[in-house]
């Protein structure tokens, strides 16, 4: 589903990030100190509880129901309190790089920063295991050229390296999170994910499509995850 981007959604988006970040934080310094539930669920619902609340519209309700998942204790043990931890901790990493508008290498810097070893390791999971194809086609249009090659490999991300012709078709591949597609007047289409951008030139006036959705001469955000396999239409006919 596309949606229109708002410079509040952007901001919003960020101050999300930032809180996931402090809590995936105070985890990394808390876990092995809960003494018994009562005091696990006082900081749940002091630390976690409240960032779901303010960022209700922002958060994914599926991503919201498994960081509520994560907090649950199995048992009121030491055991149980310290797979609890380690589970939001972990689930709190797969969110910062589900929800984050910046791009993947800061994350990663970010975290190697703070000794979020944990948080590394969920962002690379996730990014491998989450991937969706986006079927770029060409209807009508002369060649079109593939982008730049990335100066280096990313997890879960792959790019297009041949020419597209009239009737043909490549496949990108792309972690299922959310993604940003822009089209403007000069012939450019933008993919955009975690701050890594596939460029696609085509000639002006050009329609594009992507899902279905009209985007020519827009900027749109696509949750990638809603569906396997997504096409993102060039068409000149």
């Amino acid at each position: 589903m596309a949606e229109e981007i708002s410079e509040d959604k952007k901001k919003k988006k960020k101050k999300l990030v930032v809180a996931f970040t402090s809590l995936q934080k105070n985890l990394q310094r808390a876990c092995g100190t809960f003494k018994n539930a009562k005091e696990w669920e006082k900081f749940i619902k002091e630390k976690l509880d409240p960032i779901l609340k303010e960022f209700e519209d922002e958060i994914p309700h599926s991503l919201s129901e498994k960081l509520k998942k994560a907090a649950k204790l199995d048992s009121d043990t030491s055991a149980g309190l310290s797979k609890a931890c380690k589970l939001l901790r972990s689930q709190l990493g797969k969110a910062i790089v589900a929800m984050s508008p910046v791009g993947i290498l800061a994350i990663l810097t970010k975290a190697i920063f703070l000794g979020g070893v944990v948080l590394v390791g969920a962002a690379i999971i996730y990014l491998r295991t989450s991937t969706v194809d986006i079927v770029i086609k060409n209807n009508g249009c002369d060649s079109i050229q593939p982008p730049p090659k990335l100066p280096f490999k990313l997890p879960g991300i792959s790019i297009p390296s041949e020419v597209i012709t009239d009737g043909g078709q490549a496949t990108a591949t792309m972690p299922g999170i959310t993604a940003r597609v822009n089209t403007d007047a000069t012939g450019n289409v933008r993919v955009t994910i975690l701050g890594i951008s596939a460029n696609f030139i085509i000639p002006p006036g050009t329609n594009v499509s992507f899902d279905g959705t009209d985007i020519s001469g827009k900027d749109l955000e696509f949750n990638l995850k809603d569906l396997p396999q997504h096409e993102l239409i060039i068409s000149c006919r």
